[in-house]
């Protein structure tokens, strides 16, 4: 569902890959593994309300995907890579570029 929603946003966008029918690039598994959910929504949501609730309809969860990863509503600009993975467990803490604008 969500995989799905991801791709009509357009490749330009959001990239989707399957781990198991995709072949993925080294570079792709390193940005992966270094970023995680963790780190990418500390990047992604940090505009969102404490008390935000995920939404189950449909509509409304194609909306804040393109919220977020379209019209990134809901970035941190100040965002500091380096400092957050500080944070993280070590299995987060390889270096990576920021998330990509293009």
């Amino acid at each position: 569902r969500c995989a799905g929603m991801h791709r009509n946003l357009g490749v330009h966008i959001a990239k989707v890959k399957s781990v198991n029918l995709d072949t993925w690039t080294q570079e792709q598994v390193d940005n992966m593994l270094a970023w995680g959910n963790g780190i990418a929504n500390e990047y992604y949501e940090y505009k969102l309300p404490p008390d935000f609730r995920r939404p189950k309809d449909d509509v409304e969860v194609e909306k804040l995907i393109r919220n977020k990863y379209d019209k990134k509503l809901y970035i941190h600009e100040n965002f500091d890579y380096a400092s957050t993975v500080k944070h993280q467990p070590a299995s987060s803490s390889t270096a990576a570029p920021a998330p990509s604008s293009d």
